[in-house]
């Protein structure tokens, strides 16, 4: 049952490279980790964090899915995605907008992160953050 609902998702996501075996737990848990990553100071570059996203905008395809609704085991998935969400954009939402036009998890930077991170924004947005390396 679960291998059914396995194969449903990852045909509805269709992730590529590493993430392509990833079962939807395991993207639940990325994301989850992720936005308690940035919320303690995203300790890492831009390039990563930019990269990380990527598992958000698979949540998202798998959020847009009427098959995916039938499975109670994502029903209960999407409740935990949604609390990561809530959590990620209290997060993000004291951080600057810098890409007004992608969707709501891409469009700003957390207010506080590694100094490579901070230098990076700054070079490539002219936005000043806070590094958690002080």
């Amino acid at each position: 049952m679960m291998e059914a609902f396995f194969n449903e998702f990852r045909s509805v996501v269709q992730a590529g490279g590493r993430r392509s075996g990833w079962s939807p737990f395991q993207f639940v848990d990325a994301w989850r980790t992720f936005v308690r990553e940035v919320g303690e100071g995203y300790a890492d570059d831009l390039y990563e964090y930019w990269n990380e996203l990527f598992v958000r905008d698979h949540l998202e395809v798998a959020l847009g899915s009427d098959a995916l609704d039938s499975w109670e085991a994502w029903r209960g998935l999407r409740t935990q995605i949604e609390a990561a969400d809530d959590e990620f954009r209290g997060i993000i939402g004291e951080g600057p907008l810098v890409r007004p036009d992608e969707p709501w998890w891409r469009a700003r930077l957390p207010p506080r992160a590694s100094e490579d991170f901070v230098e990076e924004a700054e070079r490539m947005f002219k936005v000043k953050l806070t590094s958690v390396d002080d």
